[in-house]
């Protein structure tokens, strides 16, 4: 798998420069085209269509803001790791924090 990853890699990357030479005014709506089809594929329902709207709509609010978006997203992907291992944690001490 890797070293299909790394063909893979190398074959696209004398596409992917092309793709920053299409007008924004394109690509744009491209992305969210596919974000939108991304969120709702994973489970076919439009409540993660609607969570990714909600995500997307802080994350502009926090742009605009001025908070930094990459603790945020930090979070989102660390939470569930953090939250398994604490919970395993508190079985084996029997839910002593020491």
């Amino acid at each position: 798998a890797n070293i299909f990853m790394l063909v893979l890699g190398l074959g696209a990357s004398k596409v992917f420069p092309k793709i920053l030479k299409i007008p924004e005014e394109i690509l744009m709506p491209a992305i969210v085209v596919l974000c939108l089809l991304g969120s709702y594929s994973i489970a076919n329902s439009t409540f993660d269509v609607l969570i990714m709207l909600v995500f997307g709509l802080l994350g502009y609010v926090m742009l605009k803001v001025g908070l930094p978006l990459a603790p945020m997203l930090l979070a989102l992907i660390l939470a569930p790791i953090v939250e398994t291992n604490f919970r395993r944690s508190m079985l084996l001490s029997h839910n002593d924090f020491s």
